[in-house]
């Protein structure tokens, strides 16, 4: 069985406060600035989501709210900018290495097993939970992380078409890409950055 008849807004997070010496990278919250932000975002594509998936990170949860306007709250561990701390160590030093680079140059660079492995898990979990809760024309707000989040999309959609977007973008803060699925299962998507 395959997902069909969905708009699924994949969203990086806003702008957020840089980490204090010592915090948790989870608990960092949102700037004003990426609190207009997602209310931006939210005049874009805001409306009646049926689902709503979102990291635990402090900052994506705020623009979940945000954006998904009320909707309850699906807060999934697989969602976070890789969740073990060697992973998050990898991602780390790829973005020292190639900063606001393309999905490509990443998947390019020497650590892509460590994205593609996680992307796999998260995709696989993301699947499942829309399976169960998407019956029909279903629309899905699911907020996350940068580069983790492409490489998630690329899991979950491997056509062409939405591949080729996907390796050509890199999320801005509080970006987006939807991806829309058909009654056939067949994938197209558009960015929103």
């Amino acid at each position: 069985m395959s997902l069909k008849n969905l708009n699924i807004y994949f969203v990086r997070h806003g702008n957020a406060a840089p980490a204090t010496e010592g915090q948790d990278d989870r608990r960092r919250w949102l700037t004003k600035h990426g609190g207009l932000q997602a209310i931006d975002l939210a005049s874009k594509i805001g409306h009646g989501f049926h689902v709503v998936i979102s990291s635990p990170a402090v900052r994506a949860f705020q623009v979940a709210a945000m954006v998904g306007r009320g909707e309850d709250i699906d807060v999934r561990d697989s969602l976070l900018e890789l969740p073990d701390p060697e992973g998050k160590a990898i991602l780390e030093r790829m973005y020292a290495e190639l900063g606001h680079a393309p999905f490509a140059t990443y998947m390019q660079h020497t650590d892509a097993g460590t994205l593609v492995r996680f992307a796999k898990n998260a995709a696989k979990e993301i699947t499942e939970i829309l399976m169960r809760k998407c019956i029909t024309h279903t629309d899905v707000l699911i907020v996350g992380h940068g580069v983790p989040t492409n490489a998630i999309i690329g899991e979950m959609f491997p056509t062409s078409e939405v591949q080729m977007l996907m390796l050509q973008t890199q999320l801005g803060e509080c970006g987006c890409i939807r991806v829309q699925v058909d009654e056939n299962g067949f994938a197209s998507a558009e960015v929103f950055n």
